[in-house]
């Protein structure tokens, strides 16, 4: 596969920093076993093991630090973006043309990083700054994992929640949440247990499970219970409702909360046909994590 391929397509998900100054490389810790190979896909590599849980393997979602490099230099980082790479490790029909990355991951447990190789000095579609280079490195880092049980665990959890978040709904329209917090939009929210970690503000990456109902008639439209994986999001880029943007800077890492959302901070007049209906409110229980 074409490098450009892997720099501004296969790694969508990541910002290509132009104009970043040459940075020194980080040794890798001494403590690590550290395995040399050559993967399927024929790439050389350095494993530096650290891991003791399971390989990853098709299913598990992979979050880890990226980094490409010329040398020295480094090319790319992803801990200069917002939101951390993941990605649902493919199966084996999706690995059939050659990919650093996937080879490199389908190598891995938690905690492990290695060091892989690409030769690009035979690629025809090199851009000028790049003439004469003959290998670029990936340094990765595989940071978590969530396995197929782990998804399990999250969804068996999703009928409870969605009892309660129903038994909530009903008390809202009765004035029966006497700790329920009103904000001058019309946003309104109920801590069920404050986390501990810091504030949230704009800029943040953060992770969160949620189920949402509409309040209306309780009608679920979105779970990511039933995903079996958080949603990953950044604080204050518009990526989500208005809603949510405001009630997460409210909160802080690892609280618990059921949030009520009036229409016009959510789908509005428009709502999602088949999901949502015009000016619905809607409610959600979240879990954001530490």
């Amino acid at each position: 596969m074409k490098i450009l391929d892997y720099l501004f397509v296969m790694l969508s998900f990541f910002l290509i920093c132009n104009g970043i100054e040459a940075q020194r490389k980080n040794k890798s810790s001494s403590k690590a076993k550290v395995v040399t190979g050559i993967t399927k896909g024929g790439y050389d590599y350095k494993l530096f093991k650290k891991g003791n849980g399971d390989m990853v393997t098709s299913g598990d979602i992979v979050y880890f630090d990226i980094m490409i490099l010329h040398k020295d230099s480094i090319l790319q980082d992803s801990k200069l973006i917002p939101n951390q790479p993941e990605l649902t490790f493919p199966v084996e029909s999706l690995m059939e043309v050659p990919n650093p990355v996937f080879d490199a991951i389908g190598l891995m447990r938690p905690l492990d990083s290695i060091l892989i190789y690409e030769k690009i000095d035979t690629f025809s579609d090199l851009p000028p700054t790049m003439l004469g280079w003959k290998t670029i490195t990936y340094r990765i880092v595989v940071k978590n994992v969530i396995t197929e049980k782990d998804k399990n665990i999250l969804r068996g959890r999703e009928a409870g929640i969605e009892i309660m978040l129903k038994e909530h709904i009903a008390n809202y329209k009765l004035n029966k949440l006497p700790e329920l917090k009103r904000t001058a939009s019309g946003l309104s929210y109920l801590t069920h247990s404050e986390g501990k970690g810091s504030q949230i503000k704009a800029g943040d990456a953060i992770k969160i499970n949620y189920l949402g109902l509409t309040t209306a008639d309780s009608l679920k439209f979105d779970s990511s219970y039933e995903r079996g994986a958080p949603f990953t999001i950044t604080i204050g880029t518009g990526l989500v409702i208005p809603g949510w943007d405001e009630a997460l800077l409210l909160l802080k890492r690892g609280t618990k909360a059921t949030l009520f959302i009036p229409a016009d901070l959510a789908y509005g007049e428009e709502g999602i046909p088949d999901y949502i209906p015009s000016n619905a409110e809607l409610a959600f229980y979240i879990e954001i994590a530490e």
